[in-house]
């Protein structure tokens, strides 16, 4: 269950890194109502963590093929800009995953004893992708946008809901089956915070879905207590998590050490 996660999370990430370091799409031709949309850039910005700590202690549970697995207690616990380190146990301790700047690592006790301790370029070549950055998990797991917003890159819309960014080479990514970018458009609510990203590949087609939703002010900031992950593929994918608690800037523990005599895996 340990890689499951970590995977669909590096997946994920990976996915939408495609498209980071891209070169601006248009310098001449901002979206429109500029000034209104710098206003809202400027909204989303507050959003970005500043807390040096975040725990959540969380209920998960991952569906394949519409095949779901039991459900599994995940306390996670995120220095940051530093470290992401999750715990899982279902009664008793499942295995326990440590996420870095330089990488990922983790273990398994069931149903078997295993291990698996990579930097991120396995993981890049095995997915064909590249670029991947520690930054996107986190703003991954707290519901904060994977991409930088700007006026050059996407065009803005206001609706009942909220805010809707769309890149604004969606199109002609989606008409050329771009290898190298992906089609994505964030939304956010009235109070600015993200309720959904959505990614294309365009040349292979796979989709991924990020909905975030049940949102609670914690230290003067919104997190979702409600995150859903739908990959869609040859395997669909969904991973539902529910957060109990949110606690930020507090005292965290992240203890990990590899077992010496489990058998290493790769992802």
């Amino acid at each position: 269950m340990i890689k499951k996660i970590v995977y669909t999370v590096f997946t994920i990430a990976l996915f939408v890194s495609c498209g980071t370091h891209k070169k601006i799409v248009d310098k001449e031709n901002p979206s429109k109502d500029v000034a209104n949309f710098t206003a809202v850039l400027d909204q989303v910005q507050k959003t970005y963590i500043q807390d040096s700590t975040i725990s959540f202690n969380s209920r998960l549970q991952y569906i394949k093929n519409g095949s779901s697995q039991p459900k599994v207690s995940i306390q996670t616990n995120i220095r940051n800009n530093e470290l992401i380190w999750a715990n899982a146990s279902m009664i008793v301790p499942l295995g326990r995953a440590l996420i870095t700047p330089d990488g990922a690592k983790g273990y398994a006790k069931f149903p078997k004893k295993v291990y698996f301790d990579s930097d991120y370029s396995f993981i890049e070549d095995k997915i064909q992708l590249k670029d991947l950055e520690y930054e996107q998990i986190e703003s991954l797991l707290t519901g904060r946008p994977l991409f930088k917003l700007n006026t050059q890159d996407y065009d803005f819309k206001k609706n009942t809901a909220g805010y809707v960014f769309t890149y604004k080479d969606n199109d002609k990514l989606i008409k050329d089956k771009s290898k190298t970018d992906v089609a994505r458009t964030i939304e956010l609510n009235q109070n600015f915070v993200v309720t959904k990203q959505s990614f294309t590949k365009p040349d292979t087609g796979t989709k991924v879905e990020v909905l975030y939703s049940d949102f609670t002010l914690v230290g003067g900031q919104y997190f979702p207590k409600k995150m859903q992950v739908k990959v869609f593929d040859k395997k669909n994918i969904e991973v539902n998590m529910e957060h109990k608690s949110i606690k930020t800037n507090t005292a965290i523990q992240t203890p990990f050490k590899l077992p010496t005599n489990y058998k290493k895996i790769n992802f």
